[in-house]
């Protein structure tokens, strides 16, 4: 039974497996740890085994309602919201509603707690991470660059601290910058502190108070041990500068849960010597061995486990139901994608020939750029996630006050495929590069010169009066071809704050995103735009801009307006046509040509 219910089971849930053990290779220094989830629930299995034997399993119906939930919520999450993260959490409660159903409520004493821990091998949204543990980061960051200081103002060397990013200069004068990968990423390793400290509690602690207290002191002894993760880091780059950047930041990482393994067991050790003998323990905790005999006394064999074997048992229904209802889940998931044509993993698609952001004219009818584009080290590529980008300053060629031209830093980043990143935002990356928000984000209308724009009468009408197309113009106002705009260019938005930097210096920084041929403001709101289930493909581009030298959000809008009104064409450029490519007709290998052709509507 246990057998032929785990391969139905795999059969069932194999896509999220897949996509798991791919975050996990990917991220090691944060998910690693989940290839060990599994063995520390077994072992929790194995403490209980005793009680798990004594304990008959009964069949309980109403265990088929949360396995039932599990499924439809899974479905719902690949289909629908498309979350991992809700994927692994509804296949978790399959397993619970599949064990309270073959074992009932009894046993579900001794199997809830490992079913349970098996969360922690679920990936949490990088969303959802990068909002919880960033600040955790920004004081870890705080704390090794005191340490470090300290040491420095000791031992002669220099150290400068820039939010995330921290420099260490030796005495020749030789910076080694740290962090800068991940500066505006969350701090690395928590789940795994929260599963270890987890792990401990369930293994050592007899009373629930005692469980909570070690587990919530995970999370400051991460951004402690974090802290000792830097600094030692700050320190080896002294020696070698190699060392401040690689894989040095994971090993160190993960030697560090060592320590902070024996710190639990210290905390627990503490624990165990301020509770009252006569309190009583939790209902289910692992009872202490007291005596010798009691370690050497034989597990009983359980009547239920010593029956002989019966074939017909496998004709019953508690355990056939189970069994054809993930088969058939399975069987009908992978058969009702390919019928729809559901497509989950996108493909990637690139502008005409392509033609990358950076293509942008560095002269436009009312601006020009100012210094040379800024490429980026290897490092920070590596945390960007694509080399299709271009940052850019501009600056007005023909202002009402010659003394003070508009100067702008324009940057683009293409991104296409897999849309499963969080895009890099001013809240996370100007704050991880040292400076300090002032004014919470907000959104603002971006007006533009619709002057030139010409609805475009060869869409499919339910698109009419929403696109328009517009000239792409060179500095000397020649046009070069005419350009779809994006789906209701009308009404794109941006996202603004301000961040107070160096020097007294105010930055105020917008962007919105193109995706899929539309447009969104919010980086939450490109997965909803780009990731229609009938798309074959998928691509975002974050479109950011940015300044010193504007009074306020309002300015900042307006002016980011008049700059597109010369360069929105020529960024359109740079991304496919999505009308085009919902009628099939780019690329050459669009699957969606033969599906048009047969259908009569090319």
């Amino acid at each position: 039974m246990i057998g032929l219910l785990f391969a139905a089971f795999v059969a069932l849930f194999y896509r999220w497996f897949l996509v798991q053990n791919r975050f996990s290779l990917e991220a090691m220094e944060d998910w690693g740890h989940v290839y060990l989830i599994p063995v520390v629930s077994a072992g929790l299995l194995w403490m209980r085994r005793e009680q798990i034997l004594k304990t008959e399993p009964v069949v309980f119906w109403p265990g088929l309602a949360p396995f039932v939930l599990g499924i439809v919520a899974y479905f719902f999450c690949v289909v629908g919201v498309k979350n991992h993260m809700l994927q692994g959490f509804s296949m978790i409660l399959t397993l619970f509603g599949l064990a309270l159903l073959m074992a009932g409520p009894a046993m579900m004493r001794w199997l809830f707690l490992p079913i349970a821990y098996l969360g922690f091998g679920v990936s949490v949204s990088e969303m959802i991470m990068n909002y919880l543990t960033f600040p955790l980061k920004l004081i870890a960051s705080k704390g090794a660059g005191l340490i470090l200081t300290f040491l420095g103002d000791m031992a002669g060397f220099g150290v400068h601290v820039d939010g995330n990013n921290i420099t260490v200069i030796n005495s020749a004068g030789v910076a080694a910058p740290m962090n800068v990968a991940d500066a505006c990423s969350g701090m690395r390793m928590v789940i795994a502190f929260i599963a270890l400290a987890a792990a401990v509690a369930l293994i050592r602690c007899t009373y629930w108070w005692q469980r909570v207290a070690v587990v919530l002191l995970s999370i400051p002894v991460a951004v402690g041990l974090n802290v000792v993760r830097v600094a030692v880091l700050g320190i080896a780059s002294l020696f070698d500068s190699n060392l401040a950047t690689g894989d040095a930041h994971m090993l160190i990482g993960m030697l560090l849960l060592v320590p902070g393994f024996f710190l639990f067991l210290g905390v627990v050790w503490v624990l165990e010597r301020v509770v009252r003998e006569d309190d009583p323990p939790v209902a289910g905790a692992t009872a202490k061995i007291k005596t010798q005999a009691d370690a050497k006394a034989s597990i009983p064999w359980p009547a239920w486990f010593a029956r002989p074997v019966a074939w017909s048992s496998l004709s019953r229904a508690s355990f056939v139901v189970p069994l054809v209802v993930m088969a058939a889940s399975a069987a009908g998931f992978g058969a009702g994608i390919r019928m729809t044509g559901i497509y989950l993993q996108k493909l990637p698609i690139h502008a005409p020939e392509n033609r990358a952001v950076r293509a942008i004219p560095r002269i436009t009818a009312s601006w020009e750029q100012v210094g040379e584009d800024r490429l980026e080290k290897p490092e920070v590529l590596k945390a960007l996630g694509t080399e299709n980008y271009v940052t850019r300053t501009y600056r007005e060629r023909f202002p009402s006050d010659p003394r003070k031209p508009a100067t702008l830093e324009v940057h683009i980043a293409y991104y296409t495929g897999m849309i499963d990143t969080v895009p890099h935002v001013p809240e996370r990356c100007f704050i991880g590069g040292g400076l300090d928000m002032i004014s919470a984000s907000s959104i603002y209308p971006v007006t533009l010169d619709q002057s030139d724009w010409v609805e475009d009468e060869t869409v499919p009408s339910s698109l009419r009066g929403r696109i328009f197309t517009a000239n792409a113009m060179d500095h000397n106002n020649n046009r070069i071809r005419r350009v779809r705009l994006p789906r209701d260019p009308g009404s794109i938005s941006m996202n603004i704050s301000q961040y107070a930097g160096p020097g007294g210096l105010v930055y105020t920084a917008g962007y919105f995103f193109v995706a899929n041929g539309g447009t969104v403001a919010r980086a939450e709101g490109v997965r909803l735009l780009a990731f229609n289930l009938e798309d074959d493909y998928a691509y975002y581009m974050k479109v950011q801009i940015s300044s010193p030298f504007v009074s306020d959000a309002a300015e900042l809008a307006a002016l980011s307006g008049r700059l597109l009104d010369d360069l929105l064409p020529h960024v359109m450029m740079c991304v496919p046509d999505w009308i085009d490519v919902e009628a099939g007709a780019y690329p050459e290998d669009n699957p969606r040509r033969a599906r048009v052709a047969a259908s009569g509507e090319g």
